[in-house]
């Protein structure tokens, strides 16, 4: 889980130990995340998820996170759960790039959701709001 602090560095629970070339490597075999939460998940070829989940407001590039050494999450998103976050997906990092709106309650599966970012094309994103659901 990330927590996003708006213009102030994120904080991460459930790491592995330790960093790898000084980047968070969060813990991303489960289902975890809390329904209020942002989550992004990608599958591999045993169509096993991981997940990635954003609690807060804030920006991130996706370069940031660990996926599995040394690649990052990246271009890897399937599917993202908006949980109760408004914002805004984009295809490249710092913001730049295509881009989609998101609101609470969606399911997204990136390149097969009508108006969806190209599939594993996030990049970056920024979560404007969050609503109490």
């Amino acid at each position: 889980m990330v927590y996003l602090h708006g213009n102030n560095p994120s904080t991460e629970k459930c790491l592995k130990q330790g960093l790898v070339s000084g980047k968070a490597t969060p813990f991303t075999y489960t289902t975890g995340c809390s329904s209020s939460a942002l989550a992004i998940e990608t599958t591999d070829g045993s169509y096993q998820g991981h997940y990635l989940c954003f609690l807060g407001t804030g920006f991130v590039n996706l370069t940031d996170y660990i996926y599995i050494w040394p690649f990052s999450w990246n271009d890897l998103a399937d599917y993202a759960g908006t949980g109760c976050n408004y914002g805004v997906f984009y295809q490249d990092i710092n913001g730049n790039g295509s881009q989609e709106d998101f609101n609470p309650g969606h399911q997204i599966f990136f390149g097969s959701t009508p108006g969806s970012l190209p599939y594993k094309s996030l990049s970056s994103f920024e979560i404007d709001a969050t609503i109490t659901c």
